[in-house]
């Protein structure tokens, strides 16, 4: 499911491409078209009768890595910010996007902190079954609002660390059968830590597994290549530090291709 609603999210992949090529065409047309398909009350929608949250902050951070502050960036920050964030996978992207955008996310961050279970990870809401995707968004967040609480992070990267499979990913939930999805969120998150906890070991295996599973066409996904899952897995290979050249500009050829 998740695949599906993200499919077409290739500015993900903003991040890593808008230094070298901030003025590139498929930027310029990707942003060009993702505020012609804005919703009037800011947010973005999958389908004419559905507005998603996780979709729009999708967009969001995007843009704020461009520093792109016009109507659509705030427009769909206010809609956001005045939203009902009842669940980990919401509240998360919204602490991250507050933060960025110097706005004050301790609500959040407190009702955040008490939906974790048993001080080590996070499910999707409160008292909900622990899972490697929403303890890895979770993690990202309070990385994101600079938290200092060096337990709560010792123990979140800990438990990520002790789920992760024999072949180098994750699952959704612990002893699941590695994905790259959550591979690739789980992948991402470590690697924003990797100078200050030692992992490298971990990292490196996890993508050994994600390039293990590139697809001939140089995309990533089990049921095929998509454009969301190959900028995650190329987002977080580069991040860990173990990318190589010729499967990275593999993804790259990809992208570019199917825009």
């Amino acid at each position: 499911m998740m695949k599906k609603i993200f499919g077409y999210f290739l500015l993900i992949l903003l991040p890593w491409t808008v230094t070298a090529e901030a003025q590139s065409p498929a930027i310029v047309n990707g942003v060009a078209w993702l505020k012609a398909v804005q919703g009037v009350d800011g947010s973005w929608r999958n389908s004419p009768s559905s507005t998603d949250f996780y979709t729009t902050s999708s967009v969001l951070e995007s843009f704020a890595t461009l520093g792109d502050t016009s109507a659509a960036f705030t427009n769909g920050l206010l809609w956001l910010q005045a939203a009902n964030a009842t669940s980990t996978t919401y509240l998360a992207p919204r602490i991250k996007l507050t933060t960025i955008s110097g706005g004050d996310a301790a609500n959040d961050q407190n009702t955040l902190l008490s939906y974790r279970n048993n001080g080590s990870g996070w499910g999707g809401y409160l008292n909900q079954e622990t899972s490697n995707f929403h303890t890895s968004l979770a993690l990202q967040a309070f990385k994101s609002a600079n938290s200092t609480d060096q337990t709560l992070i010792f123990k979140s990267i800990n438990y990520l660390l002790s789920t992760q499979n024999p072949d180098g990913g994750w699952g959704f939930v612990q002893s699941e059968q590695s994905n790259i999805y959550v591979t690739a969120h789980v992948l991402s998150t470590l690697a924003q830590f990797k100078g200050v906890y030692l992992a490298a070991a971990q990292l490196a295996s996890a993508a050994s597994y994600l390039l293990a599973n590139q697809n001939a066409d140089g995309g990533f996904g089990a049921d095929g290549s998509t454009a969301y899952e190959t900028a995650l897995a190329f987002i977080a290979i580069m991040e860990s530090g173990q990318g190589q050249l010729v499967p990275l500009q593999n993804a790259v050829n990809y992208l570019t291709a199917t825009q």
